[in-house]
């Protein structure tokens, strides 16, 4: 499974520009970064990256700091369960989606699955962000069918109306979202690959 996922990155990092590190468990690191990119000596920020990432109620709060550092964040499973809220579960199991324990991510979108579901790879991404009007202290809810590493799932973000009655949600992959809650409630809103990668304000017409 490992070196399935390698040989993905690999191809993949060698069709695309950007950078090319790879964020994973520390043990793995050197093994991942030297059959990807040659540099195998740099597993520190691993050390001190990885395990706080994936146990962050909002792995989101990593992203701007990895965009042009790191290229792509491989999640093995876990032999051991994992707090609902942490970015792990929030990651690697619902893929980014919002649950009912956590918001899910607008920042990291799934590029690639191994065959046996044991190992995600992540592409941290500028999001796209999807505003609107509701009532002050509305939950809104964005969700599309994104189909990604040849999977189709259903992606669900969520933000609360603030006290001037808008809100704002992230998402990191493009898709026609239907917005549920406040004003823009029914309504649907096409996110375009281009709009999920630059942070691009995507308005909600009612």
């Amino acid at each position: 499974e490992e070196a399935e996922a390698i040989e993905w990155i690999d191809a993949h990092a060698a069709e695309h520009d950007g950078p090319d590190y790879v964020l994973t468990e520390w043990g793995r690191n050197r093994m991942f970064n030297y059959a990807v990119n040659g540099e195998s000596d740099t597993y520190g920020y691993a050390l001190r990256t990885y395990e706080p990432f994936v146990r962050d109620q909002n792995p989101d709060s990593y992203a701007d700091e990895f965009r042009g550092r790191v290229g792509y964040v491989v999640i093995h499973e876990l032999d051991a369960d994992a707090p609902e809220t942490s970015g792990y579960v929030q990651l690697f199991e619902n893929y980014g989606s919002a649950t009912p324990a956590a918001n899910g991510s607008g920042r990291f979108r799934l590029a690639y699955v191994t065959a046996d579901d044991s190992i995600t790879v992540f592409r941290p991404v500028a999001g796209a962000t999807v505003t609107g009007e509701a009532e002050p202290g509305t939950s809104v809810t964005v969700r599309a069918t994104v189909t990604a590493a040849g999977e189709e799932f259903a992606y669900e973000r969520r933000a609360t109306a603030d006290q001037n009655g808008t809100f704002a949600v992230g998402v990191a992959s493009p898709g026609a979202y239907a917005v549920q809650g406040g004003s823009s409630g029914g309504a649907t809103v096409e996110v375009l690959d281009t709009a999920a990668r630059s942070r691009e304000p995507v308005p909600v017409v009612s």
